[in-house]
């Protein structure tokens, strides 16, 4: 049987009672239905819903009261342990201070003092000095493999009367 819609007007086969071509149609319809079947009840008894939503925000309060209580509590707990894995202890003073980067002074002073002390000590640098001293002595123990390996190439193509290739 050909029906039309009652949302959008299109004609279609409908089966039933039905009085929508499409779901989205069905969709709309039903949200429709709802919004006029809860404004007729405010009309028909605003006493009544009043009730209830006192009703419901008492419950509501009731119920987030331990809720917010808790969450204040964890709050707090987290910034405590936030501050104390942040408090840090001066390497110059001994001082505890609260730094939120990888600091180890806990003013301008001591970093003054550290940095005066850092840069004065030739035991600090020699360790990089070291490292570039081994570093050097590893390439040119590499160089002078190299170049043995290509001395014994060039000897092996003159007993063979070849042309080397390097």
């Amino acid at each position: 049987m050909i029906k039309q819609c009652v949302v959008c007007g299109a004609e279609f086969d409908g089966r039933g009672c039905s009085k929508s071509c499409s779901k989205q149609c069905a969709y709309i319809r039903m949200r429709e239905t709802k919004k006029l079947e809860k404004a007729k009840y405010f009309a028909k008894y605003p006493d009544r819903v009043k009730a209830q939503k006192a009703a419901y925000r008492a419950r509501q309060r009731a119920k987030a009261a331990p809720q917010r209580e808790i969450k204040e509590i964890e709050r707090r707990a987290k910034l405590a342990n936030l501050i104390a894995s942040r408090t840090r202890e001066c390497v110059v003073c001994g001082a505890e201070f609260y730094a939120k980067t990888r600091v180890k002074t806990c003013s301008e002073e001591c970093w003054k003092t550290r940095h005066r002390q850092t840069r004065l000590r030739p035991e600090k640098n020699l360790s990089r000095d070291d490292s570039l001293k081994k570093k050097m002595e590893a390439q040119k123990r590499l160089n002078d493999k190299r170049k043995a390996a290509m001395k014994f190439v060039r000897k092996l193509f003159e007993d063979n009367n070849a042309e080397s290739p390097i």
